[in-house]
């Protein structure tokens, strides 16, 4: 079966900050498990082994970039921004799934820092066909207010 999204978090290593995110992922996520995964970042073998015993089931994978990732969509995530919502991810994906030409969608995010500025593609509401990722170079390495 084709792994069809991946969270991409961005956040800092600290599992206190990752396991409410992994919660409200399962939440948020009605595809059955072998079609999502996780993809941390930045990870210590430690974090990679506590999130496997304590998530028994989803897929966590290690890597810098969504390159490493195995999903046909990426939703980039930091700390405390995801989706809304169940339907806002159904929604991405469904735009996704509509038409290939699509190369990346917006929805609604939840409560945390909005951006400065405004932009088009925010993290925790953005989701990127990985085949586009791939041909720009990936995901801007700026943080904080300067990745919005």
């Amino acid at each position: 079966m084709t792994m069809r999204l991946t969270f991409f978090l961005t956040q800092t290593d600290r599992q206190t900050a990752i396991r409410p995110t992994l919660v409200r992922l399962r939440e948020l996520t009605t595809l059955p498990a072998e079609q999502w995964e996780i993809c941390i970042a930045s990870a210590t073998d430690s974090t990679l082994e506590y999130i496997q015993a304590e998530f028994p089931g989803t897929q966590i994978v290690h890597g810098p970039s969504p390159a490493a990732c195995s999903g046909q969509f990426v939703i980039p995530l930091g700390e405390n921004n995801f989706p809304a919502d169940a339907l806002t991810v159904a929604s991405i994906l469904s735009h996704l799934d509509s038409d290939p030409q699509i190369g990346a969608v917006a929805g609604k995010f939840s409560a945390g820092p909005l951006p400065v500025l405004p932009t088009l593609a925010k993290i925790g509401a953005s989701a990127f066909r990985k085949s586009v990722l791939e041909r720009i170079g990936g995901l801007s390495t700026l943080s904080g207010y300067a990745a919005d």
